[in-house]
């Protein structure tokens, strides 16, 4: 079954940094999540069986109170790991 990768830069409201990391971390879609220093607050890795439900993860991730801005990465081909 092919797995959906993308990765997401998120700019967030800092004073709400907690709340965020706690409702990400709460998302079953979401595998990893880094902080960053620039040009992204956190960086998250998401992963989906399908198309659809990697489109329903990132809607999930931009309604999350304190979540500002967002740039999407998609993967299309692994080359290492």
């Amino acid at each position: 079954m092919p797995v959906y990768i993308s990765f997401i830069g998120l700019c967030i409201d800092m004073t709400r940094e907690g709340s965020v990391l706690s409702a990400l971390a709460e998302m079953d879609s979401i595998v990893e999540i880094y902080t960053m220093m620039q040009p992204f607050d956190l960086f998250v890795k998401v992963s989906a069986d399908n198309m659809k439900k990697l489109e329903g993860a990132v809607q999930d991730i931009l309604q999350v109170d304190g979540v500002e801005k967002s740039y999407n990465f998609l993967t299309v081909q692994q080359k290492k790991g």
